[in-house]
């Protein structure tokens, strides 16, 4: 990472040698130097991190809006065959209702003659 480096490279420019008193303060920078690098790749690892996740989300909006055009573009096409069907079984059931109705009448007219001829046999 370009900005890691770049930090690590400003902390260890303040490896310097206190001109007072000739003591290198270079091992308590170092310190801190390391404290602050891991604390920096831990926020970034982090950053990285939330940012692939945003990518995943982004991508999976943009195949959600591609599913919801498609739907919304065959909505029309869709609403048209269930409006064939129901016309379909609403024709069918007539004609079975017109069937039903046929023989409830030809029944009838059976038990009436059965009932005539039962008469006419007594």
């Amino acid at each position: 990472n370009t900005m890691t480096a770049k930090m690590a490279s400003l902390l260890k420019s303040l490896n310097v040698t206190n001109a007072t008193t000739g003591n290198s303060t270079v091992g308590s920078i170092d310190e801190e130097t390391n404290k602050l690098m891991n604390a920096l790749q831990t926020v970034i690892a982090s950053y990285n991190k939330t940012l692939a996740e945003q990518e995943q989300l982004m991508a999976d909006i943009e195949k959600t809006k591609k599913a919801n055009l498609l739907l919304l573009s065959n909505a029309p096409k869709i609403i048209s065959l269930q409006e064939t069907e129901i016309n379909q079984i609403n024709q069918t059931s007539q004609g079975l209702q017109a069937e039903n109705d046929n023989s409830t009448q030809t029944a009838n007219n059976l038990a009436s003659q059965y009932n005539n001829l039962l008469g006419q046999a007594t």
